[in-house]
């Protein structure tokens, strides 16, 4: 499992689909695939699947270090939206005034 930072899982996917296609595509034209070639198709795209899911847990930490920087925590961007809601209430004015507070916590 991927952290959404950076689409990493997804390209890794669509990678994966682009390697398997292509071994085959050998087997079609040659009737046969040779064993190495799908012994090896595991062995590459692991390598790469696993190099992949670090580079994005990275960033995902990387990115909750400079939200922690700025004092937000995980509860900002729900109140936030409730703020931003235009079915609220609320005075547009007054909901702009509780927007920018928000961004100076």
């Amino acid at each position: 499992v991927f952290p959404p930072a950076g689409g990493f899982g997804m390209n890794t996917g669509l990678q994966d689909v682009h390697n398997l296609a292509w071994r085959i595509a050998i087997a079609q034209d040659t009737k046969r695939l040779p064993s190495t070639y799908l012994a090896a198709y595991g062995k590459e795209r692991r390598t790469i699947a696993q190099q992949n899911a670090a580079l994005s847990v990275r960033n995902f930490h990387r990115v909750l270090k400079v939200t922690n920087a700025c004092y937000l925590d995980k509860q900002h961007p729900d109140i936030l939206l409730k703020v931003l809601d235009g079915s609220s209430f609320v005075p547009f004015s007054s909901r702009q005034a509780l927007f920018r507070s928000l961004l100076e916590t």
